[in-house]
């Protein structure tokens, strides 16, 4: 009786739980991708694909360019357009992770990408239209200081004394407190 019963319920499961459409929807990738990230990056209310990429795990290896893939979902049917270009432009990193979060406070996503074997970590200052602009120390609104790979803070040029830090949970949601300044 028992058999009977399994056999019966193993008739009803789908053959097919998950139908893997990559070749179909995302340009291919071969990089070494250490980190992806999920989010919103040009304000279209539709998740992106961010890659950080670049060098081997345990050595420094060769840096890859990070991508990004816009996602393009129209009349039902799902795509992934390459904008790694107009992101990040041609500089390939040895990137660890990549996250995502409005540091500077003017409600445009910004990225940063965090680097290692003594490499320079980078800061993309959105500008809104999924329009981003690479910061340097000197010129940067926001300095970072990366504790691990969900929480960093960022403090704020225009007001020194100001800090907002940003968190992520286990679950990817991700959060930014509001200005503060430390007594």
């Amino acid at each position: 009786m028992r058999i009977v019963s399994l056999l019966a319920l193993l008739s009803a499961v789908p053959e097919v739980l998950w139908r893997d459409v990559t070749t179909s929807v995302l340009p291919t990738t071969a990089e070494w991708t250490n980190r992806i990230a999920l989010a919103d990056i040009d304000g279209d209310g539709r998740v992106d694909l961010l890659f950080a990429n670049g060098g081997n795990y345990s050595e420094p290896g060769e840096p890859e360019l990070n991508r990004v893939f816009l996602n393009r979902i129209a009349d039902g049917e799902l795509r992934f357009e390459e904008a790694t270009d107009r992101v990040f432009g041609s500089t390939g990193d040895t990137a660890r992770v990549i996250q995502v979060r409005d540091v500077d406070g003017d409600g445009n996503a910004d990225i940063f990408v965090g680097t290692t074997f003594q490499t320079q970590s980078r800061l993309y200052l959105g500008e809104g239209g999924g329009r981003f602009r690479e910061t340097d120390r000197g010129e940067s609104k926001a300095s970072m200081n990366w504790y691990g790979e969900n929480l960093f803070r960022a403090r704020l040029k225009e007001r020194p004394s100001s800090y907002r830090v940003c968190a992520t949970d286990r679950a990817g949601n991700q959060s930014c407190s509001q200005r503060f300044s430390p007594r």
